[in-house]
């Protein structure tokens, strides 16, 4: 009885090809295949869409931060200079994930506030933001970012009064930027 129990369980021979071939006929028919074509395009549909919906919020949420960083520079750069060096060191101790970046540099390029070494090579004194790489010194070592960041005159060089250091009007950047990758 208990050999007749266990060839019932057990499939012959003869089943199990059966069963193989009746896979083949089923992928090999046409509805399988509409299914499967139907199913890519929905797949292939459903990545481009989500490829643009990341790429519209990718540049809405830049163009943000671009207005909030111009915003932030042109505050800084309206106070009167006593404020603004105060504006600056307030404003980077507050940031506890070291994720942004400020400096307010003389008219010979040195550093009078801030957390960047010297001010970014090819930034603009135009306005506008750009991307630009910087390098920073921290406790485990230099680290280059690249950041998005904005250069002003502070409001005395706008008002076109002498710098201290020299006879020319006075060309003191305050630099405002904001990590971005």
């Amino acid at each position: 009885m208990a050999c007749r129990d266990l060839a019932a369980v057990t499939p012959s021979r003869a089943s199990r090809q059966q069963q193989a071939m009746r896979q083949p006929r089923f992928i090999r028919s046409t509805t399988f295949r509409w299914a499967l074509a139907v199913a890519g395009v929905l797949a292939v549909f459903v990545s481009v869409r989500f490829g643009f919906i990341f790429w519209k919020t990718d540049s809405y949420l830049i163009e943000r931060s671009d207005r909030m960083i111009a915003r932030q520079i042109h505050y800084i750069a309206g106070l009167p200079d006593g404020r603004q060096l105060d504006a600056i060191a307030q404003h980077l101790a507050q940031d506890s994930r070291g994720v942004q970046y400020a400096g307010l540099f003389g008219a010979d390029g040195h550093q009078i506030v801030g957390n960047l070494e010297q001010f970014p090579p090819g930034l603009p004194m135009n306005d506008s933001v750009r991307s630009v790489s910087v390098m920073r010194t921290l406790p485990g070592g230099p680290q280059t970012r690249l950041i998005r960041a904005i250069a002003a005159y502070s409001r005395r060089q706008r008002a076109g009064d002498l710098d201290e250091k020299s006879t020319k009007p006075g060309k003191s950047p305050t630099s405002w930027a904001r990590r971005w990758r």
